[in-house]
């Protein structure tokens, strides 16, 4: 969902937080697991499944902004316009093709 605002809007702060995640891109894997495990395990979630969501969210989160950042830009404005036309909102247009 980060995707689609960081690709449309042309303001500096979309511009910032997109080159953050861009950075979370350069963090080599190998800084990242001793503060990993000690912050799951002051969790308290050592060997669970939300930890491990929660690891493989953190982890691949700069990549799929990424990506999905470069798709969005991708999709051509006047299907935006053609479906504020049509009555969408942004979360609308976002979420649905808006077809009735």
């Amino acid at each position: 969902m980060a995707s689609y605002p960081l690709g449309r809007l042309t303001s500096h702060l979309s511009s910032l937080v997109y080159r953050l995640f861009a950075v979370g891109l350069t963090i080599p894997l190998f800084v990242l697991i001793s503060p990993l495990y000690l912050l799951m395990r002051d969790l308290g979630l050592l060997n669970t499944h939300l930890g491990l969501i929660f690891i493989y969210t953190a982890l691949n989160l700069p990549v799929s902004v990424f990506f999905y950042t470069s798709f969005v830009r991708q999709i051509p404005l006047d299907l935006e316009e053609a479906a504020a036309l049509d009555g969408c909102g942004p979360f609308r247009t976002f979420s649905s093709s808006c077809s009735r």
